[in-house]
């Protein structure tokens, strides 16, 4: 079971996240956001605690600032690869 915090941190994210993608705080967006929204924070109350054993350790962050710039580092080398593909293709 979930906390009712958690469920309305849920729905904040998602509309903030639909407004974001649709660029827009047109009435009719922002009332189709709130239903999609609540929808999916009901529909996910009782699962919400995916994160929930987890604690932010040193060594998790550690971890997690290696990792990104590890991925970094092979999305740069992915780029320029497909750059060179494009740029000279045989």
């Amino acid at each position: 079971m979930t906390r009712p915090m958690d469920s309305l941190k849920l729905f904040a994210t998602l509309l903030l996240f639909w407004i974001l993608l649709n660029g827009s705080v047109a009435p009719g967006t922002v009332l189709v956001g709130l239903a999609v929204a609540a929808v999916i924070a009901l529909a996910f109350r009782d699962t919400m605690s995916v994160l929930s054993g987890h604690k932010l350790t040193p060594q998790a962050l550690i971890a997690t600032v290696f990792y990104v710039g590890f991925f970094l580092k092979e999305l740069v080398k992915a780029n320029l690869q497909m750059a060179a593909i494009v740029l000279n293709p045989r």
